[in-house]
């Protein structure tokens, strides 16, 4: 329904100052009033009659004159027809209404079309191309990821990348997602050619571990070549662990060996022990060594004894404690504790080797 509207009256062809007009919401009626009397003249339906069918009055007219031509229709208004739906809202005498008060020029709507070059779509105030802008990609709501490109409206890897879950990667050399998108490489391993491959200066042996020949006891040089027991890998090269020196064919300890007491080749006579390198009496070990044939032996770390005479480790361990452990070679191992060699707090550093090269040792203490 339209609100009552109010606009300059002209009552008898003459325009009244101060005088108002109401017109009912379904614009049936036009009721006047002036801003000296707050009664309504009802002029009956807004469309009746047309100018000039009233004879306007003298120019020297006042209200007052009016208004007593007016008769009874001053006071209270007239009643030409159906009423119910009239709301009389008067306009206020001291706030003039101009009827030509210019409206100003005419304001585009908000939503106006925008008009955009060949080639190009409108997306809200801005003009794209659908076909490659990657936030505007075939649609004004599409975006593409990071690390797509928009080709021909389609977001798409670009070139030499494959899509794998929300990411556009290089399967040839992306670890993660090697050779497909399913395919991770074990830690440590670099993806070459969309294959994993072993770091530098390791191989992949016959049970898929990557092996450093320089260092692997079980794989000194080249693969499958296994050092003895006495033995360490240094430099690719087989030699005896630290701690041992080569007599002849075999790695002995100058420290407690009979045969090789303090040096190699120096035999203790045959009543006589080898106690740190030194023949004394048999029988006179002192502590922590312990009589193992004509030996003094420290039995918490040698590997050729550990924890009782003869238990030799293998040659992948060392003697801690009197236990043989597992050890592995760490060339980037250079301090104790060693915590390169792996998440596991607990492996230190042996004693280097002659090459330089410590072993990482499973144990809670260095050796």
């Amino acid at each position: 329904m339209n609100a009552p509207r109010a606009a300059v009256c002209f009552l008898a062809g003459v325009m009244l100052s101060g005088c108002g007009v109401v017109v009912s919401p379904d614009e049936s009626r036009l009721r006047v009033f002036t801003a000296g009397d707050a009664s309504l003249v009802d002029l009956g339906p807004a469309d009746a009659g047309a100018p000039g069918d009233a004879s306007p009055p003298p120019p020297d007219a006042s209200r007052e004159d009016i208004a007593a031509d007016l008769g009874d229709d001053a006071a209270a208004p007239h009643d030409l027809g159906p009423a119910d739906d009239v709301s009389d809202v008067p306009v206020s005498p001291d706030v003039p209404v101009s009827p030509d008060v210019p409206l100003g020029p005419d304001v585009p709507a908000a939503d106006a079309a925008v008009t955009c070059a060949t080639g190009l779509s409108a997306c809200g105030p801005a003009c794209f191309d659908l076909g490659s802008d990657l936030r505007h990609c075939g649609s004004c709501d599409r975006v593409c990821a990071e690390s797509q490109v928009c080709l021909g409206g389609n977001c798409q890897c670009a070139a030499g990348l494959s899509m794998c879950g929300a990411r556009c990667v290089n399967q040839l050399t992306d670890p993660a997602h090697c050779g497909s998108c399913n395919s991770a490489c074990p830690a440590g391993r670099a993806c070459a050619a969309g294959r994993c491959a072993c770091p530098s200066g390791t191989l992949e042996n016959s049970r898929g571990r990557c092996v450093a020949i320089q260092v692997d006891p079980e794989n000194c040089g080249r693969l499958g070549l296994q050092c003895d027991n006495d033995e360490a890998c240094v430099a690719g090269v087989c030699v005896c662990r630290p701690g041992l020196t080569l007599a002849g064919t075999r790695c002995v300890d100058t420290q407690s060996d009979h045969n090789h007491c303090g040096r190699v080749n120096n035999r203790c006579g045959d009543t006589m022990a080898c106690v740190a390198g030194v023949c004394t009496g048999r029988g006179t070990c002192r502590s922590p060594f312990t009589l193992c044939g004509a030996d003094c032996v420290d039995r918490s770390r040698d590997p050729l004894n550990c924890g009782d005479c003869g238990d030799a480790c293998g040659r992948t361990d060392v003697c801690i404690g009197g236990s043989c452990r597992t050890t592995r070679p760490e060339p980037t191992c250079l301090t104790c504790p060693c915590a390169a060699c792996s998440e596991d707090r607990q492996l230190c550093c042996a004693a280097p080797s002659a090459g330089g090269f410590p072993l990482c040792v499973d144990a809670s203490r260095c050796p």
